[in-house]
């Protein structure tokens, strides 16, 4: 093995282990590992032991220290260290405020693809923070992130300051059919909620079905709340079949939350044929796609064996990815797993 890859398997090694190796007071073996790695320059550990040094992860709050290794990390190009340096500028944590050091940093790192700071670019251009003003590229780099399955990003087209500088809002006013599936949509809700025009449950359905049959970006996210309200009789007739045809299309057109509900609409048999193969595999698209409830539930299932062959190594490692992701489920199911572990010591009474 390598020094680099043994340098990686310890890192991996260390940041896994790290929820079951905290202790009360001081800080822990883990982290005293991870600062001998950043100390010797490696990128990664920097970032995650400034993150860790900054949010107390190792009951040891020491921000202005964190913020220094975050900036070592963002300084070698880390993409993960450039959003959260550029999060500390925008909003003058622990440092002096500096929106135009924030957008840059937000762009270094969405230039490599982190979808946060591609969200986050948008906004800057889109409010003109740091940078100035161009709704092009605030939509450019929203749509990046919005792509990659970032819900805020997607929500963001959907928020009344995007929709009237854009020029969308006069769609309310002026009902009409026709249009994207971000229109149609915002129409569609107008009529099934009586805002700004009479109410109309079956045109507000009529539009939203409309919208969701676009091949667009907006239409995943149409498509899911079409699901929603199906699979819950909100406005309409319950009507779990029509609804899984729905999730489905939204699933397929990448939207993690529909990824998961598909999931678990095949392991429990809701509208569908009970099918744990179908269900497991919609479970790892979403847990692949950084949904934590998912990476956890794939975990669980994995190590118990419910519905699916035990497999611990391959559960250790979705729970790992959840409990990075501060899934408190996954944290204390690997403790128990690691209590389980320990040879068990008995007193022998004479």
């Amino acid at each position: 093995m390598s020094n680099q890859i043994s340098k990686i398997y310890l890192l991996s090694c260390l940041l896994c282990s790290l929820p079951l190796l905290l202790s009360g007071c001081g800080e822990s073996e883990a982290t005293k590992r991870l600062r001998h790695l950043a100390e010797q320059g490696d990128v990664e550990t920097q970032y995650q032991l400034g993150d860790i040094l900054f949010y107390g992860k190792d009951l040891s709050l020491k921000k202005t220290e964190g913020i220094e290794w975050i900036r070592k990390a963002a300084e070698q190009g880390n993409a993960d260290a450039l959003y959260k340096l550029g999060e500390f500028y925008f909003d003058g944590v622990h440092i002096a405020e500096d929106r135009k050091e924030a957008a840059e940093c937000y762009r270094k790192a969405a230039e490599q693809g982190q979808v946060e700071a591609q969200d986050m670019l948008g906004v800057c251009y889109f409010y003109g923070h740091g940078i100035s003003q161009d709704i092009s590229e605030a939509t450019k780099w929203l749509q990046k992130a919005a792509r990659q399955g970032s819900i805020s990003a997607q929500m963001r087209f959907f928020d009344d300051d995007y929709t009237i500088l854009v020029g969308i809002d006069h769609v309310i006013r002026k009902p009409s059919e026709q249009g994207t599936a971000l229109e149609q949509y915002r129409l569609g809700t107008s009529y099934l909620n009586g805002d700004g025009v009479p109410q109309d449950t079956e045109k507000g359905i009529t539009l939203l079905r409309s919208a969701a049959e676009q091949d667009e970006l907006f239409a995943m996210y149409v498509c899911y709340q079409l699901a929603e309200h199906y699979f819950y009789g909100e406005r309409v007739p319950q009507d779990a079949a029509e609804a899984i045809k729905w999730y489905r299309k939204s699933a397929e057109q990448g939207y993690v939350k529909a990824m998961l509900k598909l999931g678990e609409c095949y392991f429990k048999g809701d509208g569908v044929a009970k099918d744990v193969t179908e269900g497991f595999m919609w479970y790892r698209l979403a847990a692949q796609q950084g949904d934590v409830r998912a990476q956890y539930e794939l975990g669980k299932r994995l190590y118990h064996g419910i519905d699916v062959s035990k497999d611990e190594q391959e559960a250790e490692k979705w729970l790992r990815k959840a409990a990075g992701n501060n899934s408190k489920e996954a944290v204390d199911l690997l403790r128990e797993i690691e209590e389980k572990r320990r040879p068990k010591h008995f007193l022998f009474w004479g």
